[in-house]
């Protein structure tokens, strides 16, 4: 089983990518019944070198013999509560929530977890490389849902979809009052099933009825932006990821790569082995990337396996809050190693590794086994990567990523700081 690091989601309407985190050598595969039972997991005290922030509450009430009183109360609950068609499922569903939250969790996205069949499924799929919806990336800006780029060949850009569109409701739901990532899940959906729209565009409404089905998404950007200076942007690590970097450091070789601007914001996370292979790309051989330590405190050290690809490249790496996990551990590694210069943002802080558990009514636990450290120790759990230079974005809307470099270069403060550091290298 694959072990991985993620954090968030990526914005493609339809599908939740399970973004950028870190599984490890193997791989498998809310209100749940739970059918498989087991006492509630602790998770285990960071190494003693590294203080390592925790994200859950400590001013939480914290009650004595709390497992006989847990009895107690639901006896007295099942003798004495005022209705007695009690849904016993619903419950110790709560309670099995109860005890998730009390362990390692973001503010954003629910680190500890159970997956439903279905979002497992969803999960696999965009581990894949792969999503099942309308092939929209989208945005929200003062609660409305925009249209930032329809994914050729998919659905909503056979429908005619345009950047700026929005939408307004979703088989009749409005999205006004929900966030971005409950309007995802309600555009998201199986391939083959339909969906109904409310669209906008300037002051034109109308509806339009779409059909899920599945589509291929890049997570890798590439581009030349100067005379010898390439951009590359890595969105997530799944299966496809590895070839992508290296197809695309094969096109920038053979057009003369002398510089290059890796861009890892809005990365949340992905499959930890890929991660792993990807930061070999870039670091020499034998040089650390990143230590994992679980609860027995046992140490296990990664290092770069093969020759760096870009040797002697300048190298600036843009990071900012929504960098997590597998971005965090490429990050850190190449500023650990002094390989490339990071600017930007402090990143999100993950930390964590996931296993996937699967449980005995087709239902999976998402845990935390393991912690993360970069390669001199430091501990990344909620204190994150700080940039060498930091660079604020300010208000500029632009997403290099999915806008493109030339737009990136005119409206995105980052990917400029980081082209006049290079340019200053000769």
């Amino acid at each position: 089983m694959r072990l991985f690091l993620s954090n968030g989601i990526c914005l493609i309407a339809a599908f939740a990518l399970l973004a950028c985190g870190a599984e490890r050598q193997e791989r498998k595969s809310s209100s749940p019944k739970v059918s498989q039972t087991s006492s509630p997991m602790i998770v285990a005290k960071a190494p003693s070198e590294n203080r390592v922030p925790r994200t859950t509450g400590t001013s939480q009430p914290r009650i004595k013999n709390a497992k006989q009183t847990f009895n107690e109360i639901l006896a007295l609950v099942q003798q004495h509560y005022v209705d007695q068609d009690i849904d016993e499922d619903a419950l110790y569903s709560g309670a099995i929530e109860g005890i998730l939250n009390r362990l390692i969790q973001t503010k954003n996205r629910k680190v500890n977890t159970i997956l439903s069949p279905v979002e497992q499924s969803q999960l696999q799929q965009g581990l894949k490389g792969s999503i099942s919806g309308i092939g929209v990336v989208i945005k929200k800006v003062e609660g409305v849902l925009i249209v930032r780029k329809p994914i050729p060949g998919s659905p909503g850009y056979e429908a005619g979809l345009k950047p700026d569109d929005r939408i307004l409701a979703v088989n009749g739901q409005s999205l006004r009052d929900l966030d971005l990532a409950k309007s995802v899940d309600l555009i998201r959906g199986p391939s083959g099933s339909t969906l109904t729209l409310l669209l906008q565009r300037d002051i034109r409404q109308w509806t339009q009825t779409l059909t899920r089905h599945a589509i291929k998404v890049p997570t890798v950007l590439s581009a030349k932006i100067e005379d010898g200076v390439h951009y590359l942007g890595i969105r997530s690590f799944n299966e496809k990821t590895l070839g992508e970097v290296d197809q695309a450091l094969a096109t920038f070789r053979s057009q003369g790569m002398k510089k290059l601007v890796l861009d890892l914001r809005a990365c949340p996370g992905g499959l930890l082995d890929v991660a792993l292979k990807v930061a070999d790309r870039f670091l020499p051989l034998g040089k650390s990337i990143v230590s994992i330590r679980g609860r027995d405190g046992k140490k296990e050290m990664f290092k770069a396996k093969e020759k760096d690809a870009v040797a002697g490249i300048p190298m600036a790496v843009l990071i900012d809050k929504s960098s997590a996990s597998g971005a965090e551990i490429l990050a850190g590694a190449l500023q650990a190693n002094g390989r490339a210069t990071l600017l930007g943002d402090r990143t999100f802080g993950k930390g964590t590794v996931e296993k996937i558990m699967k449980l005995k009514n087709d239902w999976a636990l998402k845990l935390s086994v393991s912690r993360f450290f970069s390669p001199d120790g430091t501990a990344i759990q909620d204190t994150g990567i700080i940039p060498d230079l930091a660079v604020s974005r300010g208000k500029a809307e632009t997403n290099t990523f999915y806008d493109g470099p030339e737009k990136g270069l005119k409206n995105d403060p980052q990917l400029k700081a980081a082209l006049h550091l290079l340019n200053l290298k000769h």
